[in-house]
C-alpha cells in the first residue's frame, strides 16, 4: 500500500484551492474603436446621454473631459434619447463596489452613429477579487477607455507616479 506523505498530500490541496481561486483574480478590459472615417470629418461632435442609473455622478464629468481632451464637442442629451437621430453618440454604465475602499468595478462606454454601434471598451474588476489592481483612478480609466475607442486622438494621461 503506497501512503501519500502528509506534506504532499497538504501541497496537493493547496494546490487544488489555488486552482479554484485563481480564475477569480482576473480584471479585463477589452475595446473595440472606432474606424478612423467615422471621426475623419471635422469639426468632432458627439452626444454624451446621461445615465442618471450611475451612482457616482462625477463619472459623466469625467467621461466628458475625456472625449473634449480628443477634440470633441461634447453635447450632453438625456436618457432615452434616440440614437438614430444623433451622427454620433456615446452612452455609458459604471458600477462601484467596496472592498476595504470603493473602486469602480465595472464600466462599460458604448460608441453609437446614427443608432448602430459603431465601437465600445468595457472595464471590468468584478473578477479581480484579490487583485489590488482593482483600486484605480475612475477619471484615469475614463480617460484610458475614451482613449482606446477612439486612439491616435490625444496622448494618454502621464502616469500618477510621472505627476510627482
Amino acid at each position: 500500500m503506497n501512503r501519500i506523505p502528509p506534506s504532499r498530500a497538504i501541497a496537493s490541496l493547496f494546490l487544488a484551492a489555488l486552482a479554484a481561486v485563481l480564475p477569480a483574480c482576473t480584471i479585463t478590459q477589452v475595446a473595440n474603436p472606432v474606424a478612423k472615417e467615422v471621426v475623419a470629418a471635422k469639426p468632432l461632435s458627439i452626444a454624451l446621454v446621461q445615465n442618471t442609473a450611475v451612482r457616482m455622478s462625477g463619472f459623466h464629468g469625467e467621461v466628458q473631459r475625456a472625449l473634449e481632451r480628443r477634440g470633441f464637442k461634447v453635447e450632453t442629451k438625456p436618457m432615452g434619447t434616440d440614437l438614430a437621430g444623433l451622427p454620433l453618440a456615446m452612452t455609458y454604465t459604471a458600477n462601484w463596489s467596496w472592498d476595504m475602499d470603493l473602486y469602480m468595478s465595472y464600466a462599460q462606454l458604448d460608441v453609437y452613429r446614427k443608432g448602430a454601434k459603431v465601437g465600445d471598451a468595457v472595464y471590468d474588476s468584478r473578477g479581480g477579487s484579490f487583485h489590488a489592481a482593482k483600486f484605480i483612478d475612475a477619471d484615469r480609466k475614463a480617460d484610458e477607455l475614451v482613449g482606446e475607442i477612439f486612439p491616435g486622438l490625444a496622448p494618454p494621461l502621464p502616469k500618477p507616479e510621472a505627476l510627482r
